[in-house]
């Protein structure tokens, strides 16, 4: 089980990735969350299924070499969006933007 909870209360069992977003994977701390305190507003929660590996040190070559494009997160891109058009929607966020590639030569680099 792989969740993302928006809630702006602590989840102390849960590891805090932005503020009031939590990444949860333990049944045990989702009805916790669900039971606790039932006055409080009900939490988001988007469930993932599946997930990426790289192995040591893939990632931070992927991303040195340019096939990643990083931009800060925040919990309305997260939460707010249809996760069907989610990807498309960075991508349009991103169009203009250059990257530098450290291998990139001065006549590759856009005037």
């Amino acid at each position: 089980m792989r969740l993302l909870v928006s809630t702006q209360h602590n989840i102390p069992a849960a590891q805090r990735l932005l503020p009031g977003v939590f990444f949860v994977n333990s049944t045990v701390t989702l009805r916790s969350i669900l039971t606790d305190d039932p006055s409080a507003m009900a939490p988001t929660i988007n469930y993932y299924a599946g997930f990426a590996a790289w192995s040591p040190g893939q990632l931070d070559a992927e991303i040195a070499h340019g096939s990643w494009h990083l931009i800060k997160a925040d919990r309305a891109t997260i939460f707010e969006h249809d996760s069907a058009t989610i990807w498309l929607e960075l991508i349009k966020k991103l169009e203009g933007t250059w990257v530098l590639m450290e291998s990139a030569s001065a006549a590759d680099t856009p005037l």
